[in-house]
C-alpha cells in the first residue's frame, strides 16, 4: 500500500468550485469517519480545511470527529 504524503502542490484544488463529484467524495470520506483535516487532504484542499467544514455543512453532513 503506498502511502500519502503531503506536499503544498498537491492542494490542486484550494479555492476551486466544488462539483458533484467533489460533493460525493466528502460524503464518502464523512461516513467513513475521516477527519475534515484528513478529507481535505484526500480531496486536494488541504490548505483550505475550513472551507471542507464549510461545504460539509451545506450538505448537512455530520463529521464524527472534528479535529
Amino acid at each position: 500500500m503506498l502511502r500519502f504524503t503531503y506536499s503544498k502542490t498537491t492542494d490542486i484544488n484550494d479555492g476551486k468550485p466544488w462539483s458533484a463529484g467533489d460533493d460525493a467524495e466528502l460524503a464518502n470520506e464523512v461516513a467513513c469517519g475521516a477527519t475534515p483535516a484528513l478529507a481535505a487532504a484526500l480531496l486536494c484542499r488541504a490548505g483550505s480545511v475550513d472551507d471542507v467544514r464549510q461545504r460539509a455543512a451545506e450538505l448537512g453532513l455530520k463529521w464524527w470527529r472534528d479535529d
